[in-house]
This record gives structure tokens, C-alpha cells and sequence, in this order.
């Protein structure tokens, strides 16, 4: 995490609180608490959320990797509430006994996040290096897409419901409704796909998001999809690699066909013109 020195404190003093972003003071290397194998952590202030979950997404080569908020609910924290690069992991969740909102006794009132690594997979794709090496490809911006089963209208009414939530969450952060897939100039919902499209199986809804409001927007998703998977990748202009190895998933992960992606590069690609955050297709 050398590439966050100015930002991170000394060691974590406390699991659930402290007053900057921090690394764990141990490493366990064995299985301790809910996991089944050894991992390292991180204490995430929501202000660094989104830069922090992007390094690491990026830099995990073959291992899992968790993102769940601390909001007390400990259960809560490490099931429903979490996003997973890579392999999902079981976690053992009887180990876990202050089930309740913070604040516990002796603690702060904080919602704060932590991370961390784990065992090691990979996607099966054939990868450009030009992608990730030297160093990964530029982060433009995010999508964050909620799918649903387009034949069951149960299913579909309340994937919508959500979708409606959230434009009311953000009211004042999002712009008008998406004018590009990759690149405009305010976080916006993009149009809906009402049937299986692009790389999906199945129907799906999707946001585009400005780096600064990914971990707002991505906490809201966590926090509110209910029973239905979410997917949260990165906008690089490598279209295999942000649909692989650079996303997130809370719930039941979807394989996607990346056999569709024809411009798997970094970005600009031709004919793109500048915009605030990165480059607009003409």
C-alpha cells in the first residue's frame, strides 16, 4: 500500500474505529474470526473508499479480495453488505456476536469500511498488456449494474422500485439521464437493458459513476439490493480486464460473455473528444 503513505496512519489501535485510514497491526496467517484462510486487512475511512478498493482491485492479481462496511451489524457486515473481487470466500459467521448497530459499549459512533485478501484466482481471459503493464490503465469512471430476471415481473417491478430508491438518493448528485456509455460529465443512470445484451444473460439497470461518487453510490447499492446481484467494475477502455478481474460483485456472481468486447485497450480510443472526466466517443 506504499501508493497511499501520505494518506494512511500508523497501525489500526482499534478493529472498528480510528481517526485515519489504517493497516491492520497484525496479518493473520492463519484462519481467525469469520475466515477460512489467512488475509491481511485495511480500515477504510469512507472518504478513500473508492481510490483504495480501485488499487487493490487492480493489483490483486490471483487473490479474493472483500470490501463490507463496519456499521456494528456484524452479520449484516459480512454477508448481505459485501462486495467480492475474485473467488467468493465462506465466511463463518457464527464467530461473530455484537450483531447490533453501532454505537457497541466504549465505541464511536462511525461507519467505516475495511478490506481484505485472501486465496488466490483468476479469470480464465486473454489478457492486453498493455492493460496492465507497466502499471494498470487509468480509471475513467465505473458502472454499477443491478440484474434481474426480465420474465418475472415480480422480480423486474422490484429490481425498478430500487432503481427509482436510488435516483431519489442521489437527486442532487446525478445529472441527466446518460448521453454515453463511458464518459460524461456527471454520475447518471444509463439507459436499461430489458433483456440480455452486450455481456449480460440476463436483463440489467446500470449507473454510471464519477470516481468521487463511487463509494457513496456503491454503499447505497450494497446496503439496498435486497435479494438481486450487483456488479461494479471500472471504466478503463480494457473492456476484458474491467469485466474480469477489475469488478465487484455483491451476491450471486454472473458469468458474463467477454467474447463481445472489440475494443479491449485503455482509453482514448478513435474518434473520442475530451470531456471533464476522460474522453466522449463521437
Amino acid at each position: 500500500m506504499a501508493a497511499f503513505n501520505d494518506t494512511l496512519g500508523p497501525d489500526c489501535k482499534n478493529l472498528f474505529h480510528n481517526p485515519y485510514a489504517c493497516m491492520g497491526s497484525t496479518t493473520d496467517q492463519a484462519p481467525d474470526g469469520p475466515f477460512s484462510t489467512a488475509q491481511w486487512s485495511v480500515f477504510v475511512l469512507p472518504d478513500h473508499i473508492g481510490a483504495m478498493a480501485t488499487l487493490v482491485m487492480q493489483h490483486r492479481k490471483s487473490h479474493s479480495m472483500l470490501i463490507h462496511p463496519n456499521s456494528g451489524c456484524e452479520i449484516e457486515d459480512h454477508s448481505n453488505w459485501t462486495l467480492w473481487g475474485g473467488q467468493l470466500w465462506s465466511l463463518d459467521r457464527t464467530t461473530l456476536h455484537k450483531d447490533k448497530s453501532f454505537p457497541w459499549d466504549n465505541a464511536k459512533d462511525l461507519i467505516l469500511f475495511g478490506a481484505a485478501l485472501a486465496h488466490p484466482t483468476y479469470y480464465k481471459v486473454d489478457r492486453n498488456t498493455t492493460c496492465i503493464s507497466p502499471t494498470p490503465a487509468q480509471i475513467y469512471s465505473y458502472h454499477i449494474h443491478l440484474l434481474y430476471f426480465q420474465n418475472n415481473k415480480e422480480n423486474t417491478v422490484g429490481a425498478f422500485q430500487i432503481r427509482d430508491q436510488f435516483a431519489a438518493a442521489f437527486n442532487q448528485t446525478l445529472g441527466p439521464d446518460c448521453h454515453d456509455l463511458f464518459h460524461n460529465d456527471n454520475s447518471c443512470i444509463l439507459d436499461d437493458d430489458k433483456g440480455p445484451a452486450g455481456p449480460f444473460p440476463t436483463a440489467q439497470w446500470s449507473v454510471f459513476v464519477l470516481p468521487e461518487h463511487i463509494g457513496s453510490m456503491s454503499t447505497w447499492m450494497m446496503q439496498h439490493r435486497q435479494d438481486y446481484s450487483i456488479l461494479v467494475h471500472t471504466n478503463s477502455g480494457c473492456e476484458i480486464e474491467d469485466h474480469s478481474n477489475w469488478t465487484l460483485w455483491g451476491g450471486e456472481p454472473w458469468t458474463l460473455d467477454l467474447t463481445i468486447f472489440s475494443h479491449d485497450k485503455p482509453f482514448p480510443w478513435r474518434q473520442v473528444k475530451e470531456t471533464r472526466n476522460g474522453f466522449l466517443l463521437e
